[in-house]
């Protein structure tokens, strides 16, 4: 099990809260589970550091669990989500968001920079 907390004045880029045109940074805490024998990812828990209180969000957690998967055709085997769980405390009201990932499939595109002549 790991513990962080980010230092705002050593994150360069934060995660960006943008409501009625407004754009407020914010700064996460949390817990990630580590499987002991491979240290693969098992869990990932996030907080907001400090409420952003000029846009009324009090709270806002994430609860990501990660699962094993293997997509046909692709040798690597991935840790992917498989449930997420959020929640918001926002203006005295709740939020609970409950998302199911799987059935993962591979796509593949190719792209090329085509330059002005």
């Amino acid at each position: 099990v790991l513990a962080f907390a980010q230092k705002p004045e050593a994150v360069p880029l934060p995660g960006v809260f943008r409501y009625q045109g407004r754009s407020i940074p914010m700064y996460f805490q949390g817990v990630a589970w580590f499987d002991s024998r491979d240290f693969r990812i098992l869990r990932i828990r996030t907080e907001l550091l400090t409420p952003l209180v000029d846009v009324s969000l009090d709270r806002l957690s994430a609860d990501i669990q990660f699962v094993e998967t293997r997509i046909p055709n692709l040798s690597s085997i991935l840790f992917l989500p498989r449930d997420v769980e959020v929640v918001s405390v926002a203006g005295g009201g709740t939020l609970r968001e409950h998302l199911n990932y799987s059935d993962y499939r591979l796509f593949q595109a190719e792209s090329r920079i085509l330059l002005n002549p």
